[in-house]
């Protein structure tokens, strides 16, 4: 089977994905589409599209802003909480993720916990640097938006998105009256995002700069029967419930139905649409296993 380096040298090779900027040493993590890539993926895009917005008369497609001011990202929460925990290596200076870290070296599942907890963790666990064995530095927040002033005077901030769906929630108003819709009713869009990631890699699989392509579906809490689940109940998907991400458990094959019986699945629209994209993943060629 090829690996990822394989599809990262036939990529670089024929031009279809290659580092942006490479003749001037390029940056990590931004990447940009050469002819063949560029056709790829208009392909798998308009198939998306097909699939998840044209399929439906209640679903409407945005095309939104990449730079929104700083009180839409204060409003959703990301100016204060947008951030992985990081800790530095005093000899060395490279900076890794504590958490991944942590879990990495001890097995121990650490999500949620602060930077305080993260850094007895490590010192109890005597964790030292991957890169050089040096010490580590104690574990302090690192902000994962790109900011920008705005204006010649540079009295506004903003930032560049860091999800597509920030555009969804503020233009919901709008769409749902312009379009003279009633619930439930879907708003999608397909576009870039930004995350200032600590340490890309992979290739494209963590990087700077990508692609979203996003449906948020909105419907009354007081009524979440989705009027198009009986075509997908019995669509089986593998999960990993909450309580065994926690235990480090194993993958379960589940229908939606039965999971949401079980309450593993909270509503019929979840359980709607991860079905949908089990079938879509599955359509791509892409291994049930993966």
């Amino acid at each position: 089977m090829a690996t990822l380096q394989d599809v990262q040298t036939v990529c670089l090779t024929r031009g279809i994905i290659f580092p942006t900027a490479e003749i001037y040493s390029g940056l990590s993590g931004f990447f940009d589409y050469g002819h063949v890539g560029t056709l790829i993926k208009q392909k798998f895009i308009n198939y998306w599209r097909e699939t998840f917005v044209k399929s439906r008369d209640n679903v409407f497609e945005i095309d939104g802003s990449t730079i929104l001011p700083e009180k839409v990202l204060i409003a959703s929460g990301h100016v204060d909480s947008f951030v992985d925990p990081i800790a530095q290596c005093k000899k060395c200076k490279s900076i890794h993720r504590a958490d991944h870290l942590i879990e990495e070296k001890t097995g121990e599942f650490v999500e949620g916990k602060s930077c305080g907890e993260l850094t007895k963790i490590i010192q109890k666990s005597k964790l030292l640097c991957p890169s050089c064995k040096g010490e580590l530095m104690d574990v302090r927040v690192f902000h994962l938006m790109f900011k920008t002033d705005i204006s010649p005077t540079g009295g506004q901030a903003g930032y560049l998105r860091p999800e597509t769906a920030q555009n969804i929630f503020t233009a919901f108003n709008r769409i749902y009256r312009t379009t003279r819709s009633k619930l439930p009713m879907g708003i999608a869009q397909v576009g870039h995002s930004f995350r200032n990631e600590i340490s890309p890699r992979n290739f494209i699989v963590r990087v700077r700069e990508f692609n979203q392509m996003e449906v948020e579906m909105f419907f009354d809490p007081r009524d979440d029967k989705c009027e198009w689940f009986d075509e997908v109940k019995d669509v089986e998907i593998n999960l990993v419930t909450q309580e065994a991400q926690k235990q480090k458990g194993e993958m379960i094959k589940i229908s939606v139905n039965e999971a949401l019986a079980k309450g593993i699945i909270p509503n019929q629209w979840l359980a709607y649409f991860l079905a949908r994209e089990f079938i879509f993943y599955k359509s791509l060629g892409i291994p049930e296993d993966a």
